[in-house]
């Protein structure tokens, strides 16, 4: 009889947590945007569409480079598995 232990989690549990995160980071990244988007749509104040354009541009160039920063890091660390994967498969 095998036993089982409470804590290991199911194989695609990592990976639905991972699509989860990024789903709501996407969504997180988006909100100043869209904040300034909606209020200089409906005319509130004095946001123009030349500063939802330049937060826009703002918020993709720093999520650009923290992606290639720490893809790069998580790739170095785990590229000798990866490569292994790649190549059984």
């Amino acid at each position: 009889m095998t036993t089982r232990s409470t804590s290991r989690r199911p194989r695609g549990a990592t990976a639905t947590v991972a699509q989860t995160l990024m789903v709501i980071g996407t969504v997180l990244c988006m909100v100043p945007a869209g904040w300034f988007g909606v209020r200089a749509l409906i005319g509130a104040e004095d946001p123009s569409l030349t500063l939802v354009l330049g937060v826009g541009i703002g918020v993709g160039v720093v999520v650009l480079v923290l992606g290639v920063v720490v893809g790069g890091a998580v790739f170095d660390r785990r590229g000798p598995d990866l490569l292994a994967a790649a190549q059984r498969n």
